[in-house]
């Protein structure tokens, strides 16, 4: 029988691994738009890939690296930024970005998988200003090694590639800019201000 010793530090046992999959519900094939101007910007935070990682019953699994290939006809160039969501929930951005690699690492974690259960991660792109038109863009998760662990292996059946992107370049993508804000010493504004 555990003896339970008061005031103890227990320490929860690590997951023995984690599956990665791509996810039913991959964001569909679209057209994303970039402007031409040189200040109005492009389409933001697309979605463009979505991946399950599910940990087995016997503990939780931390993932302290993610490595996305792009994939099609582009550049690294054409991405402004990519991210990783859980729902609405930012794990991560700002990811390094060379030679159509797009690395997220956190030696902490990016996202912990909870024993048990699967936790599905969406992809996220913002598309550069003045991306030329006809150019496609997918991402894909290459192989089990472009997933890091805190401890445990990845299995999966590799690789995961979800759909493919065609660029636009239009002259009138709608923006909307704040050029004076009255009062001028306020940095910020309590939500339940009325009349402001």
């Amino acid at each position: 029988a555990a003896v339970v010793v008061p005031g103890a530090v227990v320490t929860p046992l690590a997951g023995s691994g984690l599956t990665v999959a791509l996810a039913a519900d991959q964001p569909f094939a679209a057209t994303i738009v970039s402007d031409s101007g040189t200040d109005v910007g492009a389409q933001a935070m697309i979605p463009v890939l979505k991946l399950n990682f599910t940990a087995p019953a016997d503990g939780d699994v931390k993932v302290t690296g993610v490595t996305l290939k792009r994939g099609g006809i582009s550049a690294d160039a054409d991405m402004g930024n990519v991210y990783l969501f859980d729902g609405d929930t930012k794990l991560a951005g700002s990811p390094s970005i060379a030679s159509t690699l797009v690395a997220f690492t956190n030696s902490s974690g990016l996202f912990t998988v909870a024993k048990g259960t699967t936790k599905t991660v969406i992809v996220k792109l913002d598309l550069k200003n003045n991306t030329a038109a006809g150019k496609t863009i997918s991402f894909l998760l290459n192989a089990a090694t472009d997933v890091t662990l805190g401890s445990g292996t990845v299995s999966g059946s590799f690789p995961l590639t979800g759909n493919t992107f065609t660029t636009a370049l239009i002259t009138d993508l709608g923006k909307l800019a704040f050029a004076n804000v009255t009062p001028a010493a306020a940095g910020t504004v309590d939500p339940g201000t009325t009349g402001f």
